[in-house]
């Protein structure tokens, strides 16, 4: 197995507290905000473009496992913030892959677990969202830089349209 993926597993259980907030955790501006959205679009509300849509589709998916619960709110900003995270490694790991002939990918793991960023940017969900696509698209772009296929074009064109779906 990978040492990406132990490095993974590490940063997981060092973070844990972080991914099972109580609801004093919750903060109550922008995150509660995105919550609700999700909540909001499951229920039938559509954001506007201005109110960050990917955020709300994100929150919706996070939001289902957890309706009929009475303390939804709590466990759905568990999963989110878990799955935030993970697609903050994801998005690191694309980078690192695509970087591995020019950069120690190591060096790479170590900056982004010894990031405090990795406990704060939860109170601010559209953020995380917006680094995951932003790194997938820089991934991509950087191996059409390196090899020159337009599908890793599109893809970078794709993400990058999907971060700028998490601004608000």
């Amino acid at each position: 197995t990978a040492p990406t993926f132990y490095i993974y597993l590490f940063s997981v259980l060092l973070y844990l507290p972080y991914f099972l907030p109580n609801l004093s955790d919750i903060t109550p501006w922008d995150e509660t905000y995105y919550l609700l959205s999700g909540k909001e679009l499951v229920n039938g509300v559509i954001p506007s473009l201005s109110g960050s849509p990917m955020t709300a589709i994100f929150y919706a998916i996070c939001y289902l496992p957890f309706r009929t619960s009475s303390f939804w709110l709590v466990q759905m900003d568990s999963l989110g913030r878990f799955l935030l995270f993970s697609g903050v490694f994801l998005g690191f790991w694309q980078v690192g892959k695509a970087l591995k002939s020019h950069i120690n990918l190591m060096i790479l793991w170590g900056f982004l677990l010894l990031s405090p960023a990795l406990v704060t940017i939860y109170e601010y969900p559209a953020d995380p969202l917006f680094i995951t696509f932003s790194a997938l698209a820089f991934s991509q772009a950087i191996r059409f830089i390196t090899t020159w296929e337009l599908k890793h074009l599109k893809w970078a064109s794709f993400w990058l349209g999907m971060g700028m779906l998490t601004r608000g």
